[in-house]
């Protein structure tokens, strides 16, 4: 049995909606960049420069690359993109490649086997990097929070709060007992915790109730 978990945004809200008597939120995850906390991270829609697509509307009858239907910033939200101007991806795009990783998106827009993809900000930056400044954004999603940190209501209240102090009062130079920083390790690259207002995760509520009709409507047309 799991007490204890870090979801993705898109998770959280699934979690929300199907155990929200038993489960408790704790923190959300934050990053440090020049000194500054980010919580958040964007999805990006991206093709190369040298094609003459501008914005989302020129990607009608297009070849179209996610990541795969799990993926935050590589699925769930760019689809919000397309459906709330009124567009259905399933018969606005000419094909939808489902890729694996957020890597293969680029490298596949690179070899022009796509015409636009879905991607995250973070591996947007590693493409410029590999690639150079050929690729364009062409459309943003709002910012997505990172990881949301939850406790299951069965662990008494007095250690769920414990627990959640804990977590806020982490930085940097904190230690574990065999003198390690608990941060910062191979795998875990977050700089802290931050316990945020529900307001913060709105838009992720609302993009899942939007991305559920749509599926909805999917499985019902199938």
């Amino acid at each position: 049995y799991i007490h204890f978990a870090a979801l993705p945004a898109g998770i959280y809200t699934e979690a929300l909606e199907k155990l929200r008597n038993k489960i408790t939120y704790l923190v959300s995850s934050f990053e440090k960049k020049n000194n500054q906390i980010i919580d958040y991270y964007y999805g990006y829609i991206i093709c190369l420069k040298k094609v003459k697509i501008r914005n989302i509307y020129q990607l009608k009858n297009k070849n179209f690359g996610f990541v795969d239907p799990a993926s935050s910033s590589g699925y769930k939200y760019p689809v919000s993109l397309f459906l709330k101007q009124g567009m259905n991806p399933d018969t606005f795009l000419k094909s939808i490649f489902y890729l694996g990783s957020h890597e293969k998106v680029t490298d596949a827009l690179v070899l022009e086997n796509i015409d636009a993809g879905a991607t995250s900000d973070l591996n947007y930056e590693r493409a410029v990097k590999k690639y150079g400044k050929i690729f364009r954004i062409i459309a943003k999603t709002p910012p997505i929070p990172l990881d949301a940190w939850v406790i299951s209501n069965k662990l008494p209240k007095i250690f769920i709060n414990k627990i959640q102090n804990l977590l806020i009062n982490i930085n940097e130079k904190t230690k574990t007992t065999a003198n390690k920083r608990i941060l910062y390790q191979k795998f875990f690259t977050y700089s802290g915790f931050v316990k945020k207002a529900p307001s913060f995760y709105q838009f992720v509520i609302q993009t899942h109730q939007l991305l559920k009709k749509y599926t909805n409507k999917k499985n019902r047309i199938k």
